[in-house]
């Protein structure tokens, strides 16, 4: 799967990102730990708005909790590598780029039913 990877500060996505109306938390899948907000998603990669940046070709594992519309399960747990890290336009917050590495195929069929019904723009 190709996602969000900049190069030189040009945007060679192959997937096209979808803003989402769908505000839900992302944890670290193994300590549980709330690290932010879903801004951004794809087949290949979301974007997570957080307090703290994240340091770039780091491996996570990422939980994203889900609604009882989109899923019949509560979360969904991915391997991600996290590819950029910025400031938001608030300047308390941090954009994070990730690469989806390591997702099962019914958790991107879980991805397509967020698309399908909360994007509201491509990126």
């Amino acid at each position: 799967m190709q996602a969000d990877t900049p190069k030189n500060g040009s945007d060679r996505r192959t997937i096209k990102r979808k803003h989402v109306a769908y505000y839900t938390r992302m944890f670290d899948a193994k300590s549980d730990v709330q690290l932010g907000n879903l801004g951004d998603i794809s087949l290949g990669g979301v974007m997570l708005i957080s307090a703290i940046p994240f340091p770039p070709d780091t491996t996570f594992q990422l939980k994203l909790e889900l609604s009882d519309d989109i899923a019949d399960k509560p979360f969904m747990v991915f391997e991600a590598l996290s590819l950029w890290s910025h400031p938001d336009l608030d300047p308390e917050l941090n954009n994070t780029g990730f690469r989806i590495t390591k997702i099962a195929p019914e958790d991107l069929e879980i991805i397509r039913n967020i698309l399908q019904a909360y994007s509201i723009r491509d990126n």
